[in-house]
């Protein structure tokens, strides 16, 4: 199935309208941190939720098909968005959406994730260049566990690939502040392992105080 995409949509100027006050810039190894973090939630999850997630390029989803083959097994359904560069595999219940060079979508890395039991959502914009080194790239955005927000970009993202609405979710703010308990102490773990002067500590530290602890607070 074909899916024709808005040039100008973007995930991105939805959530910066709403929550500019809290936009991190990450490096790309942080959002990868991050990404994973949304991603075993997710897998973990006691009921699916639905996954969409933007890779920029085809040939970066590549990296993470194992991952995402397993989520496909849980999850009530995903969409990968992505220019098409290279040719990608067959997985059940993961939809493929096409991107065009010049969409606003490639030049954003984003993970939505919505159920019943975790809803939590990544949305970024690249503001340096994919072809620079990894270690150079650089991401503004935000990590929302807002409940209101989490479903806005589902309905909307729901709605662009042309997918049947989920049914209203009675959110289990229980289950949501276990899952958040679970990454502030994995990054925590993480940040331990990390040398001196690294600066995914100043990033993970911040995103810890300044994103995680709080949404923890609110739901409790």
């Amino acid at each position: 199935m074909q899916y024709h995409i808005d040039p100008t949509f973007s995930v991105y100027r939805l959530i910066e309208r709403v929550e500019s006050g809290s936009m991190l810039v990450n490096q790309r190894r942080t959002m990868s941190l991050v990404s994973h973090e949304i991603e075993d939630a997710s897998l973990h999850a006691k009921t699916p939720t639905r996954i969409f997630a933007g890779f920029q390029y085809y040939s970066r989803f590549m990296r993470q098909v194992k991952r995402y083959t397993r989520l496909a097994e849980k999850a009530e359904s995903i969409y990968v968005f992505g220019v098409p560069d290279v040719e990608t595999p067959s997985i059940e219940n993961l939809h493929y959406i096409r991107l065009r060079p010049d969409d606003h979508l490639v030049n954003e890395w984003f993970v939505v994730s919505y159920g019943a039991h975790y809803f939590s959502a990544l949305a970024t914009r690249e503001t340096t260049d994919i072809t620079m080194p990894d270690r150079e790239r650089r991401f503004e955005g935000v990590w929302t566990f807002d409940p209101n927000m989490v479903s806005i970009l589902t309905e909307w993202l729901t709605s662009t690939v042309d997918a049947y609405p989920l049914p209203v979710q009675t959110h289990d703010y229980k289950a949501e502040s276990d899952a958040l308990s679970r990454s502030i102490l994995r990054l925590t773990n993480h940040m331990e392992k990390l040398p001196q002067g690294d600066e995914r500590l100043v990033e993970l530290t911040t995103i810890i105080h300044k994103q995680l602890r709080p949404a923890l607070i609110s739901i409790v």
